[in-house]
């Protein structure tokens, strides 16, 4: 079994040779696949994030969903939180490249789901992150939300987990398929 150093080397340098089509469509694989699950539908307050790199971008979220409240995180020393955000949103740039709000309401108490960015899913539900820990640490205080990874199609990993690994509640597949139900039962649900 790779370590988490290696497997994060690893799907790193595969993310680097994906497209900028190749990202697109995955994005808007993604949205189409949110856009059907009944705990988007429900949630009001939905945190999302600023994709960097490879990741795959959700921000078209806001102009399909104007009457949904999204926010995007704000990092504090090792801790984080999840700022309101819409297109007004004065953003700053961090040290790690990132785009954060510049200020604005914090509303990590009102959050009903997080979309996750992950470098990789274990199929118990497990997300390998890019190490620093944000959204294990946030998670720990914060447990309401409903928590959806999203990674790429071949992007399911094995790792061993520490006490500091948060399970979420399901992930998406960037093309073609979605992994769900790890609050009950974990079965599998494709989308066309």
């Amino acid at each position: 079994m790779k370590t988490k150093r290696e497997l994060r080397k690893m799907l790193l340098e595969r993310r680097q040779n994906l497209s900028k089509d190749d990202i697109k469509k995955a994005s808007s694989n993604i949205i189409h696949q949110l856009s059907k699950m009944e705990v988007f539908k429900r949630s009001k307050v939905i945190g999302i994030y600023m994709p960097l790199g490879s990741e795959m971008n959700v921000l078209n979220l806001l102009d399909l969903y104007p009457d949904k409240i999204f926010c995007i995180p704000k990092t504090y020393g090792n801790q984080m939180d999840f700022i309101e955000y819409d297109q007004t949103t004065k953003l700053i740039k961090t040290n790690f490249g990132l785009l954060e709000p510049e200020s604005g309401k914090v509303l990590n108490d009102e959050l009903d789901l997080v979309i996750v960015p992950a470098l990789g899913m274990t199929k118990d539900g497990y997300r390998l992150g890019y190490g620093a820990g944000y959204f294990d640490r946030f998670f720990t205080i914060y447990q309401k939300p409903y928590k959806i990874g999203i990674i790429y199609q071949g992007e399911e990993v094995e790792f061993e987990k520490d006490e500091f690994d948060i399970k979420l509640d399901t992930y998406l597949l960037g093309w073609n398929g979605v992994r769900h139900g790890y609050r009950n039962t974990c079965r599998t649900i494709w989308i066309n």
